[in-house]
């Protein structure tokens, strides 16, 4: 595929050419190529790029925020980052997004609960107990 995409850039503006012969030539999916060609895919890293709620450098700067405030003894709540994610994000993202975000950086970042009533209420959802 990227010796079929290099093919066609390499040609002059205006001349013409077959996806069809270039997909035969290269071994790759006529359709495939076209929608490459014309920008209707990208390759999966680009497109996990484009769905990425923050870029990696404001995800670790959020990273780095969260943990400069834990050190202070002020650990954030989801809400709070939220809050802080905002301001940087194509949307608002939601406590599911913040629960990938703590387990994408766990090494990093730690969880718990910050009052024992929290902890006790969850205990207490709990069926079995």
């Amino acid at each position: 595929l990227k010796a079929a995409l290099a093919e066609i850039r390499s040609l002059k503006q205006g001349e013409s050419f077959s996806y069809q012969f270039l997909a035969k030539k290269h071994g790759v999916s006529r359709t495939t190529l076209t929608k490459h060609h014309q920008g209707w895919r990208t390759t999966c890293t680009g497109a996990h790029d484009q769905r990425q709620l923050l870029s990696q450098r404001d995800e670790a700067e959020l990273v780095q925020y969260i943990r400069s405030l834990t050190e202070k003894h002020c650990p954030p709540t989801q809400q709070m980052i939220i809050n802080f994610a905002t301001p940087l994000c194509k949307w608002e993202p939601s406590e599911a997004w913040v629960t990938r975000l703590i387990h994408r950086h766990n090494d990093t970042l730690i969880t718990a609960w910050t009052t024992p009533m929290e902890s006790n209420c969850h205990k207490a959802d709990n069926g079995e107990r």
